[in-house]
């Protein structure tokens, strides 16, 4: 009966967003805010989040750190990785808190989260407090909700422009690492921040890769950061992937991973993530 109304009220309609901001509340006070005390990296865009995800999630593990990582394709705790059945960037917000209790329960101390505006919007991600977040890319997507690209795009920018304002936490800077090359650009890198990053591979770029040669089986290339170079060897091939895996480094560099633990993250990227990741 709940499904048949339901289906009656537009995706936006301001009553059908305050019934998911209730639950929200709810799946957080029931799984006792499991959250807190983690430190919640934020991945989003159009392109590219599930391949972004999973080469940070793979890198903090290169580092010796307990992860919990949520995905359209697949979840991490710990050591244990698994296939996302429900397929939803998304998860419902019970579901998403009910497996953060679980990674919190098993030791983990930082969480990678895709995430797409469906979930920004429908407040499935109320409750966590923001220390990183990365945008990928931004092209015309899920026009069904937002209905103009506007919307879709401010939707997005929320989650940036709230960044600041989520509890602080010690041990790491509140920081946005934006593609430089990416559309609406110019919106993001107009708030504020404590730390800004940019990658890309243009001189602009505060990382850029730099000669990239792409062979039968594997793409190399060169990071150029302020401080050092970073050799990259991977299975990941073509220019987007040059872009997901510029945006996981500079997340290391700002969790302060060093420049061997970088390099070495080649060798889990080839373990766990599948280019069919790469569309996504």
């Amino acid at each position: 009966m709940l499904e048949r109304i339901k289906s009656y009220i537009a995706l936006d309609n301001p009553l059908r967003l305050g019934y998911h901001l209730i639950r929200a509340v709810i799946a957080n006070i029931r799984y006792g805010f499991p959250s807190k005390g983690m430190t919640i990296i934020w991945v989003t865009g159009t392109n590219g989040k599930t391949t972004t995800s999973n080469i940070i999630a793979s890198g903090l593990k290169a580092s010796w750190r307990k992860v919990f990582m949520f995905t359209t394709i697949n979840v991490m705790i710990g050591d244990e990785t698994f296939n996302n059945d429900v397929k939803m960037t998304s998860p419902d917000v019970f579901e998403l808190q009910r497996l953060l209790s679980i990674a919190k329960k098993q030791g983990c101390d930082i969480a990678v989260i895709e995430t797409a505006s469906h979930g920004i919007k429908m407040h499935r991600i109320w409750g966590l407090d923001y220390d990183i977040c990365v945008l990928t890319n931004i092209t015309q997507d899920h026009l069904n909700l937002h209905r103009t690209m506007d919307d879709y795009v401010h939707t997005k920018l929320k989650i940036f422009q709230k960044l600041m304002y989520y509890k602080r936490k010690p041990w790491v800077k509140k920081t946005w690492i934006i593609n430089a090359e990416s559309d609406y650009k110019e919106l993001f890198l107009a708030e504020t921040y404590d730390s800004l990053l940019t990658y890309g591979r243009s001189f602009q770029s505060n990382i850029r890769a730099e000669d990239i040669e792409n062979k039968r089986e594997t793409m190399n290339f060169r990071i150029n950061m302020p401080w050092d170079d970073v050799m990259v060897k991977t299975k990941l091939r073509w220019n987007f992937n040059v872009s997901n895996i510029l945006a996981a480094v500079w997340v290391f560099a700002s969790l302060w991973i060093d420049k061997k633990t970088i390099e070495k993250t080649d060798i889990f990227i080839e373990k766990s993530v599948n280019t069919t990741f790469d569309v996504l």
